[in-house]
């Protein structure tokens, strides 16, 4: 089944899709300003009295439409501080993005803070374990001394005392 052209410009085969009208339309109004721009012959600004018969430069002045500020009613502070604003933005300097910036650093720094406190807790459990498995080799080192005298119940508690320590720094 063959279409026939629509009535568009495309010239392609369709039956008036709504991408046709659409573009139908929006050339209609555009025939429409067209002929109201050619029947005014000029455009006056109420606020600065400037006389404009340039359609662009009409639009240029007042905008597209009416809730756009005139240009002669800009504040020029308020254009510098938007210009700013795209400035920073452009470098990726804004007050969000420094923020940021802010955060991602403190979070490091405590995350840095806490790995160090944790390893510093293991070095003084470390110690610890160390302090105790010398004290009981020096026990033990004391109950093999020919020159002292140990009682058989001590220096068997002795012995037991520095075999867990031992096994308990064999596991680690």
């Amino acid at each position: 089944m063959t279409r026939a052209p629509c009535a568009c410009y495309h010239g392609h085969p369709c039956t008036r899709s709504t991408r046709c009208a659409v573009e139908a339309v929006e050339a209609e109004r555009d025939q429409a300003l067209t002929e109201r721009d050619a029947a005014c012959a000029s455009w006056r600004c109420f606020h600065c009295d400037e006389v404009f018969t340039d359609r662009s430069a009409a639009l240029e002045h007042f905008g597209e439409s009416e809730c756009h500020t005139p240009g002669c009613q800009i504040d020029i502070t308020d254009v510098r501080a938007m210009e700013k604003a795209l400035r920073q933005y452009r470098a990726g300097d804004t007050l969000l993005y420094r923020q940021l910036r802010q955060l991602k650093s403190d979070h490091a720094t405590a995350l840095r803070r806490e790995e160090e406190k944790g390893y510093a807790r293991g070095v003084a459990d470390m110690r610890e374990q160390l302090t105790a498995a010398i004290a009981a080799l020096r026990d033990l080192v004391d109950y093999t001394d020919p020159k002292k005298d140990v009682s058989l119940a001590s220096a068997g508690a002795r012995v037991e005392r520095a075999r867990a320590l031992l096994e308990r720094l064999g596991a680690m």
